[in-house]
């Protein structure tokens, strides 16, 4: 059984599909949603 998600996002162009589709999972199995967001420094 899941009890959480986790999701890892950045400045990328597939972040937006990465939300969408955690947030679709996490209502699907009823577990609450993090997000993880992440700098990159060059």
């Amino acid at each position: 059984m899941i009890t959480q998600l986790m999701a890892c996002i950045d400045g990328s162009r597939q972040a937006g599909a990465v939300c969408d589709l955690a947030g679709w999972a996490s209502l699907r199995l009823s577990a609450p949603l993090t997000l993880l967001h992440v700098l990159v420094l060059r």
